[in-house]
C-alpha cells in the first residue's frame, strides 16, 4: 500500500496545472467520469495493468476510447498513472485531488445522514446554516440511514455534529446507567 503522502503529491501536480489553467473543475469531472468508466467496464483496470500488454498499446487503448471525452491534461495524467502502475490508486487519488480543490475553492465537502431523504431545499438550507457557522462553502452530500430514529448527522472537516434523538437517547441511557452504579455502590 502506497502512503497518503505520495497520493496527495500525486494529486496536488494536477491540482496546481488545474488551478494555472483555471480548469480544476473541470480535471474533477473527467477524473470521476473516467472512474465512472471503469467502475462500469471491470475489464478496464485489468488490462490497464497487465504486464503482458506494453504501454505504447494501453496509450493506444486510452486515446482511442477517451479521445474526445477527457481533456489532454486529464489523459496524460492517466497515462502516467499507468505507466507508473499507479492506477489503481485512482479513487484515492481522485479523492485527494477533490479535497485539494475544494481548498483552493473555500469549499467543505461533508455528508448528511438523515432516516429519510429530506427535500433539496431543506439540504441547502443546511448547507447555508453550517456555511455560515464554519466560514466555507459547504456541499453536503446526503446518505439515508436507517439507523437513525429522527434527527440529522453531519460529518464535515473532520468534525461530527451529532442532532438526532438517538444522542439524547444514548445521553438517557448512560445517565440511568450511572445512577444505577451510584446506588449499587452505597
Amino acid at each position: 500500500m502506497i502512503e497518503k503522502e505520495i497520493l496527495t503529491r500525486i494529486a496536488d501536480g494536477l491540482r496546481q496545472i488545474g488551478r494555472a489553467n483555471k480548469v480544476s473543475g473541470i480535471y474533477r469531472e473527467d477524473l470521476k467520469f473516467f472512474e465512472w468508466i471503469c467502475k462500469q467496464n471491470t475489464d478496464l483496470i485489468p488490462f490497464l495493468n497487465s504486464p503482458s500488454v506494453d504501454y505504447p498499446k494501453k496509450c493506444q487503448a486510452m486515446d482511442e476510447l477517451f479521445k474526445d471525452l477527457l481533456v489532454p491534461e486529464v489523459m496524460s495524467f492517466l497515462k502516467i498513472l499507468i505507466r507508473d502502475h499507479m492506477i489503481d490508486y485512482l479513487p484515492q487519488i481522485r479523492e485527494e485531488y477533490n479535497r485539494l480543490a475544494d481548498e483552493d475553492a473555500n469549499i467543505a465537502e461533508g455528508q448528511l445522514f438523515t432516516p429519510f431523504v429530506l427535500p433539496t431545499s431543506q439540504v441547502r438550507k443546511l448547507e447555508r446554516a453550517f456555511s455560515n457557522r464554519i466560514g466555507r462553502r459547504v456541499i453536503l452530500t446526503q446518505i439515508p440511514d436507517k439507523k437513525l430514529i429522527a434527527g440529522i448527522r453531519v460529518i464535515l472537516l473532520d468534525t461530527e455534529y451529532e442532532y438526532s434523538i438517538n444522542t439524547v437517547l444514548e445521553g438517557i441511557k448512560k445517565n440511568i446507567l450511572s445512577k444505577e452504579e451510584n446506588q449499587d455502590g452505597r
